[in-house]
């Protein structure tokens, strides 16, 4: 079975201050599967929005047709991202 191969087309760092009042660097990444065509986004950790939300958040919408729309899901998602109420690291990144 062929591996997929992906090209890394853009990164971004997310400094946020953390319970701690530590900083948690929180990296995101847009990739173009090379095979397919799509662009795909991907996150280091993932958050639990609100203390009454019933989870941690993981987003659904991560494929798209170009990197520009790949792009503003991810800093949409990386720029609301809050540590206080829980913070998982993605085991897929």
């Amino acid at each position: 079975m062929a591996a997929s191969v992906y090209e890394v087309v853009k990164e971004y760092l997310f400094n946020h201050e953390a319970k701690d009042g530590e900083t948690l660097v929180v990296r995101g990444r847009v990739s173009r599967n090379l095979d397919a065509g799509h662009f795909n986004w991907d996150i280091s950790h993932h958050y639990r929005p609100a203390a009454d939300a019933l989870g941690i958040y993981y987003p659904s919408a991560v494929t798209f047709d170009n990197a520009e729309e790949a792009a503003s899901a991810l800093l949409r998602y990386g720029r609301k991202f809050v540590s206080e109420h829980g913070v998982e690291p993605n085991k897929f990144y």
